[in-house]
């Protein structure tokens, strides 16, 4: 349902009351307002919409990364920057699972006025929708979202231009496309030099498999699987019987790996921008 309305914001901007009206309101059996008040927490609280100066949403930046990476990590994030009680609500649920009673109390001592659930409930709802909360036995529990696919494609793209690479997504080699290569420049004769393949879900030999006709056709530095921690077993056990040459040039990058590496390099660049101190990359 989001991605089908941020496709209409794109396609052409509305006021928030014309969207309301389009939706069906016996499917949501609420009233016209509670659905108008919804679609402005759901659009324009996570930072996807934004009202222009005739009064119309329109699509922002994170809109349409959103529909290009699918990812509730960005909705958390805006959330927790534009509206009081989320980023509590995490800080309170790291500590360990509460109910809604006992949430509340902790927000009081972080500053917060509410006596009852009602506020507290409205972002619980929100964020076990996005996969951050889950209930059991009537107690919440934070649970941390993993990245999407697309998410971890524009990531590796981000890290290699850092480094850099010339960077390409879904990049054809035969008849497959490997998900993010770095090439040594943008020409397109370049050589490839790093390839990656993300798993995330399904099967891991596909990937795998992908990655190996690379090896075949490029002899490239290095090839990886990203994957997460749930996968990551699944992963190296699909590597281990592979010949020596291609397993020596294959090798595996958690999400979590990737992200902190792509925060630390982003902090030496700013320490860097800080005292005017270029790369030697840029000034060529």
């Amino acid at each position: 349902m989001l991605t089908k309305l941020l496709e209409r914001l794109q396609k052409s901007p509305c006021k928030l009351e014309e969207l309301a009206s389009s939706l069906p309101l016996k499917m949501f059996r609420i009233s016209k307002n509670t659905l108008t008040c919804r679609l402005k927490m759901s659009l324009c609280y996570t930072g996807l919409a934004d009202v222009d100066e005739y009064g119309n949403l329109k699509l922002t930046s994170d809109g349409e990364l959103f529909l290009k990476t699918k990812s509730p990590r960005l909705l958390l994030k805006n959330l927790e920057n534009k509206v009081w009680g989320f980023r509590e609500i995490r800080e309170t649920l790291s500590k360990k699972p509460m109910k809604a009673k006992e949430i509340v109390r902790e927000l009081r001592k972080l500053g917060s006025g509410w006596r009852s659930t009602t506020q507290p409930n409205i972002r619980l709802r929100f964020l076990t929708l996005l996969g951050a909360v889950e209930v059991f036995r009537k107690k919440y529990r934070w649970v941390n979202i993993l990245p999407t696919h697309g998410e971890l494609k524009r990531m590796l793209a981000e890290l290699g231009s850092l480094l850099g690479y010339a960077t390409s997504e879904e990049y054809k080699v035969g008849p497959i496309r490997i998900d993010v290569v770095w090439q040594r420049d943008a020409r397109p004769e370049s050589a490839v030099v790093y390839a990656f393949e993300v798993h995330t879900e399904g099967q891991v030999k596909s990937a795998v498999y992908n990655l190996q006709e690379c090896i075949r056709r490029w002899s490239p530095r290095k090839c990886y699987v990203v994957t997460n921690e749930r996968q990551l077993a699944e992963v190296k056990g699909a590597i281990e019987p592979l010949p020596t040459l291609e397993r020596s040039k294959l090798d595996v990058l958690t999400d979590g790996y990737i992200e902190r590496m792509l925060l630390a390099l982003k902090d030496v660049q700013n320490m860097l921008r800080e005292k005017d101190i270029l790369l030697n990359t840029l000034l060529q």
